[in-house]
């Protein structure tokens, strides 16, 4: 099988700040008691042949799977982010919910290109998104509830996606668990900026004892 993306492994990325921790979203979230942990991470790479990358990624279904409330991403898109988060420089950056799991660690049963496109990975849009996110929010954690209003919770997540996106070229993925920690409370995006070629990582999961 073709695999495109393989260089995306040897990329060096690092971890940038763009103010997203100091948003009031991401500042009322981390305020909920997890039993787990929830991270938000931006990585960027000086490797220009990311936005040749991000460009060839084939986003095109047919017109049946279109009308579906989310699309699943296409093959090539899983392809892009198998390689991805393969990449060798994240395994530096920490990205994880817990002392011994590794949040871009692939669990055996998804471990090859092949069996990856099996991940039911979805395609969204930046309406999708705010709605996710709403929802979210509003399920609260665990052990703590979101109180904060209806209008001021849009408000803060639009105010959160205006950072991320600093115009509508982006791409944005709901994602499953590939790693096999899923606990039934998981969840994960990964955000990309297309203008800036900048990749967050959105994630959240919570275990029931």
């Amino acid at each position: 099988m073709e695999n495109k993306y393989k260089e995306l492994a040897d990329f060096e990325f690092n971890e940038i700040d763009i103010n997203l921790k100091e948003t009031e979203f991401i500042k009322e979230y981390s305020n909920l008691n997890f039993n787990g942990f929830f991270f938000v991470k931006t990585v960027k790479t000086d490797n220009l042949r990311l936005k040749e990358y991000l460009n060839s990624v084939n986003k095109n279904r047919s017109g049946f799977e279109r009308k579906a409330p989310f699309e699943i991403a296409t093959d090539d898109a899983k392809d892009f982010i198998f390689n991805f988060i393969k990449n060798k420089s994240l395994k530096k950056l920490h990205l994880s919910f817990y002392k011994d799991d590794d949040f871009v660690s692939i669990t055996q049963e998804y471990n090859s290109l092949e069996d990856f496109r099996k991940v039911p990975i979805f395609d969204i849009n930046i309406k999708q998104l705010k709605k996710q996110l709403y929802e979210i929010a509003k399920r609260g954690s665990l052990y703590k509830h979101w109180n904060l209003s209806d209008s001021f919770t849009n408000k803060i997540i639009s105010d959160f996606i205006n950072i991320l996106f600093d115009n509508k070229k982006c791409m944005i993925f709901k994602l499953a668990d590939w790693s096999g920690f899923d606990e039934g409370l998981y969840e994960g995006f990964m955000l990309i900026n297309l203008n800036t070629t900048q990749i967050t990582f959105f994630a959240k999961d919570e275990y029931f004892g």
